[in-house]
């Protein structure tokens, strides 16, 4: 519309979407079951530089968390070390050794998760009724034991969304 602010819909129309990857973004469109999103936030203890780097935050310092659209809501699993913030946590991984790790499920208030850097949907799921109990048994097998650049928050989010959505095909 004439006048209107840049980006701004014409009257009597929802305005547009965020863009794919967007800051902040929308979890999928209203969240809704069966859908499948990878999303980059600051490692644990640098949520501050985070905030003030925005997109700029250098990638291999983000950490990936797997937000799965379920019947239940929105359901956020990732995979991380115990002790994120303990300097000997900190000095074994960049030493290449091993550190005791966790799964964590969260259920997400709303529709985003906060503190997001980059959202990207890897696809969908059929039965989005079985997925929080598919990731749960996917969890229960997942080796805990958590090493930078070959059983981290990368290769997490990578199998078990490729576990959900293999299942999914039966």
């Amino acid at each position: 519309a004439r006048g209107a602010p840049a980006g701004a819909a014409p009257r009597g129309r929802p305005p547009p979407p965020p863009r794919s990857g967007a800051r902040g973004e929308l979890v999928g469109s209203a969240g809704e079951a069966g859908g499948l999103w990878e999303v980059e936030v600051p490692l644990v203890g640098l949520e501050g530089v985070g905030g003030v780097l925005g997109a700029a935050y250098p990638r291999l310092a983000r950490h990936r968390v797997l937000v799965v659209g379920c019947t239940e809501g929105l359901v956020a699993f990732d995979f991380l070390p115990l002790d994120p913030l303990d300097p000997a946590t900190i000095g074994a991984l960049l030493q290449g050794r091993g550190v005791p790790g966790e799964v964590r499920e969260r259920r997400l208030k709303g529709k985003q998760l906060p503190g997001s850097l980059a959202v990207r949907r890897i696809g969908g799921i059929h039965r989005p009724t079985l997925a929080l109990r598919r990731a749960r048994a996917f969890n229960v097998g997942f080796d805990p034991d958590l090493k930078l650049f070959g059983h981290d928050c990368e290769v997490y989010v990578r199998e078990l969304s490729e576990h959900l959505l293999a299942e999914d095909r039966f």
